[in-house]
């Protein structure tokens, strides 16, 4: 097994939350692990393996918390863990302290609102867009040029859950339309009820296991970074799902999505040929059962585990085949599709709110039921075409109707649009 269906084992040791959660949260730990300096080599330029999670679903029922902060948290090494609540000026102050850094955040639509207020988080997603492609400084000054900071080679990592009802009311279209969700996996997943069963005696074991195995990782890494490139059959593949993005019918709604997709394609694919890496190495411990896990084990590792790791882990050009990317896009494909949706509710849900809004102003100023679609227009701020896909939604529904008036004689003779309530 690799070390991600061992993950996925341990999950359902703890929880009756999803295995999707599971998987993309062990991906992202091992990605980080990877450190800043492994890369893919890829253009335009390297493809580093951090990466921003957002766990959706049903309250409660989803156990996304529990799939966080219960199950991969206490598997995490700790000086790698960043702050679960902070202010802008929170995150890059611990960042100055240590760039290689993974925060689980509480929950989003408690961030997002604030951002969509322009509340005192709202710095945080233009921070949180720029660290993303990993560069090499970062500077920034906030409160008024009062507070200065230089982080060096930041390596960031970001997860954090949301309820589908939170979610949606909580964006607007500078989040959805511009870089700050498309750069988030969105993992969506429904809880199902399952009977509370007991913990292992040995549990302590098994996260001090997880921990020695991502905590090793990255001390091997930090000193001797990986280098991934595709094979040329892989490469074929990833181009033909960029095309697909980008050129095909079913993600033309959603290709400011896509193309970050297509970089999360290659970073889950390094990821998983380096979980089945360390998947192979782990058989010379002949861990079959997670009873086997012992003081005894953790010791033996401790000891051999960096030695043994680097063997499959040597300082050379990793080359990454076609059956990766393959897996990759399976994982990813269903939060692509889940961007389809967020994108078609928000468009609709939220132009039509803005352009009720306006039909209420109008009618106080107008007399009679005949609403001059120009004034409506003027006071909903809505460009034309979110305006009209608006105004289409709502006769659909049969909420509305538009009739077009003559006005005029002669060179004046024209056409007035009007909304009828």
């Amino acid at each position: 097994m690799d070390v991600i269906e061992i993950y996925t084992k341990y999950h359902d040791l703890r929880t009756v939350s999803s295995k999707e959660y599971a998987k993309h949260l062990c991906i992202q730990e091992i990605g980080h692990s990877l450190g800043r300096k492994s890369a893919n080599l890829i253009q335009p330029k390297p493809i580093r393996h951090n990466t921003y999670l957002c766990l959706i679903g049903q309250s409660g029922v989803s156990k996304k918390t529990t799939a966080q902060s219960d199950v991969l948290l206490p598997c995490v090494p700790q000086d790698t863990v960043g702050g679960q609540s902070f202010s802008p000026e929170g995150l890059l102050r611990e960042l100055e302290e240590n760039p290689h850094l993974i925060s689980f955040l509480g929950e989003f639509s408690t961030l997002l609102r604030s951002i969509k207020g322009n509340g005192h988080m709202s710095r945080f997603k233009e921070i949180a867009n720029d660290l993303w492609s990993c560069p090499w400084v970062y500077k920034k000054t906030l409160k008024n040029k009062e507070n200065s900071y230089f982080v060096e080679q930041p390596y960031l990592s970001l997860n954090t859950t949301c309820t589908e009802e939170e979610f949606m009311p909580n964006l607007d279209p500078a989040m959805v339309h511009g870089g700050f969700m498309p750069r988030w996996i969105l993992v969506c997943a429904e809880g199902g009820y399952r009977e509370r069963g007991f913990l292992p005696d040995n549990i302590e074991y098994i996260e001090q296991f997880f921990k020695l195995i991502f905590g090793t990782l990255y001390s091997i890494t930090t000193k001797n970074p990986i280098k991934f490139k595709l094979t040329k059959e892989a490469m074929d593949k990833f181009e033909s799902i960029s095309r697909e993005i980008e050129q095909g019918e079913e993600f033309e709604e959603v290709v400011s999505f896509g193309v970050r997709y297509e970089d999360y394609i290659v970073k889950y694919a390094d990821i998983l040929y380096v979980s089945d890496l360390i998947g192979d190495m782990l058989k010379q411990y002949n861990i079959k059962y997670f009873e086997s896990i012992n003081q005894a084990l953790i010791n033996k590792l401790a000891e051999g585990l960096e030695y043994a790791m680097t063997g499959y882990l040597k300082n050379n050009l990793k080359e990454v085949d076609v059956s990766y990317i393959d897996k990759a896009w399976e994982l990813l494909r269903p939060g692509l599709v889940s961007t389809k949706k967020l994108v078609t509710y928000f468009d609709e849900h939220y132009f039509v709110q803005k352009l009720l809004k306006a039909i209420d102003k109008v009618k106080e100023k107008v007399e009679g039921n005949e609403l001059p679609i120009s004034l409506v227009l003027q006071y909903s701020k809505l460009k034309s075409e979110e305006f009209r896909s608006a105004l289409m939604t709502l006769k659909q529904r049969e909420e509305i109707k538009v009739i077009i008036k003559e006005t005029g004689e002669g060179r004046n003779k024209g056409r007035k649009e009007y909304i009828i309530l």
